[in-house]
């Protein structure tokens, strides 16, 4: 039941029903829409990229990677699972391509053509929800979706930066830390 509760959230639209707009329905659902398990992974993957800058491919590194995939295939499954929306089954592929990833770098396997597509279908999906996410919050005035919808773009966009350009990877690593604890400050003061 615990487990449950941790993975529920509420489908991600591309907007809000008109029979449920309201003046803040869309900062309201943004917590709904980004569950504190999703938040959770979205900062062990930027707290792993963190570490493997600054450490490279520690045993501790690994293990996290390793930690970060699982977690990352379990909310990837359950997206797919029980999403009702495409955008759902977006983000399910979107988690599971992390998750492959993960897998990889944790297993230290050479594989780059692989890693590389992993890290595009990673980055593709997160952009998407994201740019969505942003329009959203533009047409239906809410700031903190807004906000939470343009850094995960940032994030998507300063991983994929750092994957294809080798020697831009410490500046999009600062990018995406910054957009990620931006985007988790949206989301958690958003209101109820």
């Amino acid at each position: 039941m615990k487990i449950q509760q941790a993975l529920a959230f509420r489908p991600r639209r591309t907007a809000t029903p008109p029979d449920e707009i309201s003046l803040h329905t869309s900062d309201s659902t943004l917590r709904e829409e980004n569950p504190l398990f999703l938040r959770g992974v979205e900062l062990g993957y930027g707290a792993v990229e963190l570490a493997s800058a600054a450490r490279g491919a520690t045993p501790w590194v690994r293990g996290a990677e390793a930690g970060l995939g699982v977690f990352s295939a379990v909310w990837g499954v359950n997206k797919l699972v029980a999403g009702e929306s495409w955008l759902d089954r977006v983000e399910g592929v979107g988690s599971l391509a992390l998750a492959g990833q993960s897998g990889l770098l944790a297993a230290g396997a050479a594989l780059p053509g692989l890693e590389l597509g992993l890290a595009v279908a990673f980055a593709a999906s997160e952009g998407l929800i994201g740019g969505l996410d942003a329009h959203r919050g533009l047409v239906e005035q809410s700031p903190h979706r807004t906000v939470a919808g343009a850094m995960q773009a940032t994030v998507a966009l300063s991983s994929l930066v750092g994957q294809l350009v080798p020697a831009l990877a410490a500046p999009a690593l600062g990018v995406m830390a910054a957009a990620l604890v931006t985007r988790q400050a949206a989301i958690a003061h958003s209101p109820h």
